[in-house]
């Protein structure tokens, strides 16, 4: 009875877990885009 229950709860700290990884990658590869274009427009100048 409790087992299904279980399992659910799991599954939503598993999907929470894989929102946040995703959302973290996202943030990271912005920073690192926005880091690579200052680079860019510094050595133009």
């Amino acid at each position: 009875m409790n087992l299904f229950r279980i399992i659910d709860i799991f599954t939503t700290i598993n999907a929470a877990s894989d929102l946040a990884c995703g959302i973290l990658m996202v943030f990271v590869l912005i920073k690192a885009y926005v880091a690579l274009d200052t680079y860019i427009k510094n050595n133009r100048r």
